[in-house]
C-alpha cells in the first residue's frame, strides 16, 4: 500500500487515476480517500484562541461597566438633591461614558472577527484544505522500482 498524504480535501474522489512508468505491470489499481486531522491544535491557533479569549473577557467587563453605569445613571436620576446643573453634568459624563464603553466593545468585536478570520485561514490551509489522504493499493507481477502518477480533478 501507498498512502499520499495532503491532497486536498475538494478532490473528487471519482476522478483519481494512476499510472506508472517502469517494466512493472500494475495488475490491481485502487485508490481511496481516507479523510484525517492532526489531532493536535497548532501553537499559532492555540494562541489566537487564547487572544479572543482575553478580548471576550475585556468585552464582558466592558459591559458590565455599562450596566453599572446606567443602573448607577437611574439612581442618581430619583435622587431629589441633585441641582439642574448637577445632573446636566453627570448626564454628560455618563453619556461619554457609556459611549466609550460601547466603542471599545465595537473594536473589541472587530479583533475578535479578524482572530477568528486567521484562525479560519490557518485551519482550512493546514486542516481543512489538506487532510486527505489517497490509499493507492498495487499488484505487481514482479517487484520492481516504479514511478507512479497520481492525478484527480478537484471538486467547485
Amino acid at each position: 500500500m501507498i498512502f499520499v498524504n495532503d491532497l486536498t480535501n475538494i478532490a473528487d474522489h471519482e476522478s483519481f487515476s494512476v499510472d506508472g512508468l517502469g517494466t512493472a505491470k500494475l495488475l490491481i489499481v485502487q485508490c481511496a480517500l481516507d479523510r484525517y486531522r492532526e489531532i493536535q491544535t497548532s501553537d499559532p491557533v492555540r494562541v489566537l484562541r487564547s487572544q479572543i479569549r482575553d478580548l471576550q473577557t475585556e468585552k464582558n467587563a466592558r459591559e458590565q461597566e455599562v450596566a453599572i453605569l446606567k443602573a448607577f445613571g437611574k439612581s442618581m436620576a430619583q435622587n431629589p438633591d441633585l441641582t439642574p446643573d448637577q445632573a446636566r453634568a453627570f448626564s454628560d459624563t455618563l453619556f461619554d461614558k457609556v459611549l466609550a464603553c460601547a466603542e471599545t466593545v465595537r473594536d473589541i468585536d472587530e479583533k475578535m472577527l479578524q482572530l477568528n478570520l486567521k484562525i479560519n485561514k490557518i485551519q482550512n490551509t493546514r486542516f481543512g484544505a489538506l487532510f486527505t489522504r489517497a490509499v493507492i493499493t498495487i499488484v505487481a507481477e514482479e517487484d520492481v522500482p516504479v514511478q507512479l502518477r497520481l492525478t484527480y480533478r478537484a471538486e467547485e
